[in-house]
């Protein structure tokens, strides 16, 4: 199912009513000072069925953003909202750089070729990043244990991982359980980790220019799982909670159209 939409990725049953993200650090625990401030400028920012964008005195954590499988599709929107909204310098990480030669021109980019599965390459590009967002596929579990390995190594600890709907058996009826057993054993890893992880789990995906969608967390149904998603939605997610600190770390969401 997911594999249809080659972003690492991507009705509904009972479950909470529609909300957006909140604003937390870890699982329950209070949030204060700077991390507060970011928190409340962020659910000022929401509305009701979608996310407005990022509002211009909103406080940014994020000043250095490695993107990994920065030819995604999702990534291609995402890298488009970082440039537009925020001031971060994004470095584009792929194993094939030349579908990003349009990027190069860009002053805060900076274009990196390299494969995710070359633990050493990837040790050479973390350090300095603020964040690691990950959009990815192919060899799911060993992409996380790399990632999560050089990012140990550098000292570094926000990571955004795109992963799939289903991986928790929260979609009723799924039929696909053993084409999402990479994006489950991925995100079980991640979650075994001290890392201030986010896991994305989105559900089918189109390329839509719109932004509207809801989340729901893990051990919750995943809601409306037979409508699609604009990956520009997703993207919209990758860029708050890149730029906001404390915003649902150490959380895996389920992401769909309302």
């Amino acid at each position: 199912m997911l594999l249809l939409a080659r972003d690492g990725g991507g009705g509904g049953g009972g479950g909470p009513t529609n909300r957006l993200p909140t604003c937390t650090r870890g699982r329950g625990s209070a949030v204060t000072g700077e991390v507060a401030t970011a928190a409340a400028a962020w659910n000022q920012s929401m509305s009701r069925k979608g996310v407005q964008q990022l509002i211009a005195h909103s406080e940014q954590f994020a000043r250095k953003v490695l993107v990994l499988g920065a030819n995604g599709q999702i990534a291609r929107f995402a890298i488009d909202l970082f440039l537009e909204r925020t001031d971060c310098e994004l470095t584009l990480y792929a194993r094939d750089t030349s579908r990003l030669k349009n990027r190069t021109t860009e002053k805060r980019v900076r274009v990196v070729e390299g494969d995710v599965l070359d633990l050493k390459g990837l040790e050479k590009v973390v350090p300095g990043h603020d964040v690691v967002y990950a959009n990815l596929d192919g060899d799911l579990p060993r992409h996380a244990r790399n990632i999560v390995s050089a990012m140990n190594t550098a000292g570094l600890k926000r990571l955004i991982f795109i992963s799939s709907m289903g991986i928790y058996d929260e979609v009723p009826g799924q039929r696909y359980k053993s084409i999402l057993d990479p994006y489950r054993d991925a995100a079980l890893f991640i979650e075994s980790t001290d890392l201030d992880y986010t896991i994305i789990r989105p559900e089918w995906l189109n390329n839509k220019d719109e932004i509207d969608y809801e989340i729901t967390h893990k051990g919750e149904l995943f809601k409306n799982p037979n409508a699609y998603l604009s990956r520009k939605s997703v993207a919209d997610l990758v860029v708050k909670l890149a730029t906001n600190p404390g915003c649902e770390v150490r959380q895996s969401l389920g992401v769909n159209k309302p």
